[in-house]
């Protein structure tokens, strides 16, 4: 965009040399001197054409919000420089829209500030969350690094529980498998001591049966002893008698030869009733024939 500049406006000259500064400020807006006509310039009423009424309503709408201290909305200052852009201050009557130029431009120029405030703290901003960003990334960084070491442990350990899994697996079928050869064994066995067990009820109705035939005899032993030890304690007596009497009559050596003989022979007699006494006790004291074979069969199931 362009804007002619005249020298000889009806605003002082100080006025007109600042607009001219703040024209150049402006970016893509260039500044030059427009075309002197001798005289004063003409102010007449063809120049007011219904967009500049527009334009002198909108600037001057911006204007009084500028006063108050107001920041104009961004489409009220760029309708306001579109309506600068189709002035035409170069005809005739020109100079007297120059009015319109310094608010626009001021506006303009605070709204060009406050952004360039705005960027710089929004840069700053982004300096901020870009530093945030990166420590962000460098704790997320390490905390990937720890969570790939945690889960390679954590891998590692779950396969050696695979492994152990897996060995407890193979012990477990091989104690199921010798579960099952130990109850074939225990059947087995329960069968054998079933039989066993029946065998030596019989066995045992047996022994009961010949250790009642043995007490019986035990007692008809008894009773033959205790009838045999008044002729023993008889025969004791006797011995004792004569030897007495054979101590009398010792001068007498006939008496003493043949109460000699007596003795010898009623000694015999005592020595042949130990002797049978003896045999009974030994009778009383072995085992029979049939208990003894009864035993040494239930030894032999036993082993």
């Amino acid at each position: 965009m362009t804007l002619m500049a005249f020298s000889e406006a009806r605003r002082p000259q100080s006025a007109a040399q600042g607009l001219r500064q703040q024209l150049r400020n402006l970016p893509y807006v260039a500044v030059t001197e427009g075309q002197r006509f001798g005289g004063r310039p003409q102010h007449g009423e063809g120049a007011r054409t219904k967009s500049v009424d527009k334009a002198s309503e909108s600037i001057a709408h911006l204007e009084r919000m500028a006063e108050r201290g107001d920041l104009p909305p961004v489409c009220l200052l760029l309708r306001c420089l579109q309506h600068l852009g189709s002035l035409e201050l170069g005809c005739v009557g020109g100079d007297a829209l120059l009015w319109m130029v310094s608010p626009v431009l001021e506006v303009a120029r605070r709204r060009i500030q406050q952004d360039s405030h705005e960027r710089f703290a929004l840069q700053a901003e982004a300096e901020s969350l870009r530093q945030t960003v990166e420590k962000i990334a460098m704790q997320v960084e390490d905390q990937q690094c720890l969570q790939q070491r945690t889960q390679d442990r954590f891998e590692a350990l779950l396969k050696r529980h695979e492994q152990q899994l897996e060995a407890f697996r193979s012990e477990v079928t091989a104690l199921k498998r010798q579960r099952s050869d130990v109850e074939v064994k225990r059947r087995q066995l329960d069968t054998e001591a079933l039989a066993a067990e029946r065998l030596w009820k019989a066995e045992l109705q047996q022994l009961e049966e010949e250790r009642w035939s043995l007490e019986k005899q035990l007692e008809n032993l008894e009773e033959q002893m205790s009838s045999l030890a008044a002729p023993r304690q008889r025969a004791q007596d006797r011995c004792v008698e004569l030897t007495e009497k054979l101590e009398l009559l010792q001068p007498d050596l006939q008496k003493k030869e043949t109460l000699r003989q007596t003795n010898l022979r009623i000694e015999g007699e005592i020595e042949d009733l130990e002797r049978e006494i003896a045999q009974l006790e030994k009778r009383k004291k072995r085992p029979s024939r049939i208990g003894m074979n009864a035993k040494q069969h239930k030894k032999s199931t036993l082993r």
